[in-house]
């Protein structure tokens, strides 16, 4: 006899898992009364398990009933083991107040909100030579039509007067690191995790322009965070030091992490998260330039509606572009991310099956 296949189970809603989620997200106080509701049936149980069994097989206990006068609720074994499965299913929901307690109850950070890592920046100089100088290689504004046709048409940039000219959101600036490396194959074939730099990045970070913040650990081994020429003039540094610098002289090569990996920064092979060190070293959040009296007009800048609004646009245009870059790497890259895994594994299992052996 044929058998029909199995419903494929449809995924949830985001709506549907929040309603889910909402039933088990409680106050401490309501989940010390579950607790304590819990205890109370768990003896309930223990105390009517206990009658059933003195009362010998086949016998029932009779309640009487609250709705019916004179009328008893006969409560026999089969009850008893119904009411132990509801127990035993209340126990274990309780795994569902852990799981949704760890979630965060904040709702994401909008663009709009221009708050967080949405916060509006003016680029420093290092920051706008890279945007300016290397203008071309940020490829097409739409990476997947050009690779369709074969035509280049527009490029990104001309559609970012304001990012060229400095004035752009925090996560702008990382993303086009990002669309960057894709644009011009920086990542590693072996890893899409790494990436390195080119000639427009060595000018721009590696070169004679300065950093426009210096990071350092102090004293107590808090990181500080100052104005380059700030950090000159206190002696902390003989001379101003450009972006690669300052990275590598937080993260040197041969820096560990917990599981023994070289972490350092090296300009020909780094981990793409030093694409925000790189951003960070190089833009001035509104507070920064309030403080520098050259810069009061980028400061007035930032505040104003219209550029904030055009920032709004470009952000979201980048992001946009981003997400095509996404769609026409993922492919390969799943593929070399299952071919990783699979030497992974084999290694692991070589290195198990020759402990086994020794």
């Amino acid at each position: 006899m044929a058998t029909l296949a199995a419903s494929p189970r449809r995924a949830l809603t985001v709506e549907e898992k929040k309603q889910r989620d909402d039933t088990f997200r409680i106050e401490l106080a309501q989940f010390g009364n579950l607790l304590k509701s819990l205890v109370s049936v768990s003896n309930a149980l223990i105390n009517l398990s206990s009658a059933l069994g003195q009362a010998g097989k086949g016998a029932y206990l009779a309640f009487p009933n609250p709705n019916e006068p004179g009328r008893y609720v006969p409560f026999n074994r089969k009850h008893l083991r119904s009411a132990q499965a509801l127990f035993n299913k209340g126990i274990l929901s309780l795994k569902n107040y852990l799981r949704v307690s760890k979630k965060k109850t904040r709702d994401p950070v909008k663009p709009e909100s221009f708050s967080g890592t949405y916060t509006p920046v003016f680029a420093g100089d290092a920051l706008r030579a890279f945007f300016t100088n290397g203008a071309g290689g940020f490829g097409p504004l739409a990476p997947k039509n050009a690779l369709e046709t074969g035509q280049a048409g527009a490029a990104l940039m001309d559609s970012l007067p304001m990012a060229s000219q400095g004035y752009l959101l925090r996560n702008t600036s990382t993303m086009l690191f990002y669309i960057y490396a894709h644009a011009n194959q920086l990542q590693a074939a072996d890893n899409a995790q790494y990436a390195r730099s080119d000639n427009i990045m060595d000018a721009a970070f590696g070169g004679n322009i300065p950093a426009s913040f210096l990071t350092y650990r102090g004293a107590d081994g808090k990181q500080v965070k100052v104005p380059m020429g700030q950090a000159v003039a206190d002696g902390i540094v003989q001379r101003a030091l450009n972006t690669y610098e300052v990275i590598t002289s937080m993260y040197p090569p041969g820096t560990l992490n917990k599981k023994g990996v070289d972490v350092g920064f090296n300009s020909q092979r780094f981990n793409t998260y030093y694409y925000q060190n790189i951003a960070a070293a190089n833009y001035y959040s509104k507070a920064a330039l309030a403080a520098d009296a050259n810069l009061a007009a980028a400061a007035q800048a930032l505040g104003q509606n219209d550029i904030r609004g055009a920032m709004l646009q470009e952000h979201n245009l980048v992001k946009a572009v981003s997400e095509e870059w996404h769609d026409i790497l993922e492919p390969g890259r799943k593929i070399q991310r299952d071919a990783r895994k699979k030497q992974q594994d084999a290694a692991k299992k070589a290195a198990k099956a020759a402990g086994l052996l020794q």
